[in-house]
């Protein structure tokens, strides 16, 4: 199970078998929750929205179940003050995020 904490950074994951009293572990500890966009689970790992320490949306990235890291995948805009949703198409070719800026509304990205 992945989930966010509201109080503290990161993305955690806990094993559900026998019971949820098995140990937390965090993946990654450059999310934020809330106002982040969230994260989504695909074969193989995840995508979420990394910030700064400062709390600025940074890239969005890709946690490898395999490989046990993340990695950049795209930069967010750079006047993006909020990032919502993030959707992966079903083939993993594409992301979708809303991202408010200047210049636009939605962001797709094509890998």
């Amino acid at each position: 199970m992945l989930y966010a904490r509201a109080d503290t950074a990161g993305i955690f994951a806990r094993s559900l078998a026998g019971g949820a009293a098995g140990p937390e572990e965090r993946l990654v500890e450059d999310y934020i929750y809330p106002p982040s966009a969230g994260f989504e689970p695909v074969a193989g790992g995840f995508y979420y929205v990394s910030y700064s320490p400062g709390g600025q949306a940074r890239a969005i990235r890709f946690y490898d179940d395999a490989l046990r890291g993340a990695r950049d995948v795209a930069s967010v805009p750079p006047d993006a003050a909020v990032i919502w949703g993030l959707a992966v198409s079903p083939d993993g070719r594409e992301l979708l995020f809303g991202a408010p800026t200047s210049r636009a509304d939605i962001v797709l990205l094509e890998f």
